[in-house]
């Protein structure tokens, strides 16, 4: 088993030469065994995590331990996302008054979020 920290950093991202060591960014941590892959929160750091996964790993699971913005933030730069050959199964808790998925959702809304990955 190998856990990875991926970012740890507090409510929002502060990348900078001063960080190497640390790190800038917002909460993501991997637990690898053999071919799979659970990831605890979608912080900035999931951006790294997904453009250095192993090609053997084809399927990932991600658990949002809550909604704030520092815990889902990159979720939409999470390349595995745009690739039709890769499952990602995501699992948190639901909002007060919103169920989880439509809170997810709404990350995704061309409003909201209006990058495209290539």
């Amino acid at each position: 088993m190998k856990i990875t920290i991926w970012g740890c950093r507090g409510s929002i991202p502060s990348p900078g030469p001063e960080k190497i060591i640390f790190g800038g960014n917002t909460s993501c941590l991997q637990v690898t065994h053999k071919k799979t892959s659970l990831i605890f929160d979608g912080g900035s750091g999931i951006q790294r995590l997904g453009a250095g996964l192993d090609p053997e790993i084809k399927e990932v699971n991600i658990l949002l331990t809550h909604l704030h913005l520092d815990h889902i933030m990159g979720l939409g730069y999470f390349q595995p996302f745009y690739d039709p050959d890769f499952t990602v199964n995501i699992y948190g808790p639901s909002g007060s008054s919103r169920k989880f998925g439509h809170a997810v959702e709404t990350l995704f809304f061309p409003t909201v979020f209006s990058c495209t990955l290539k």
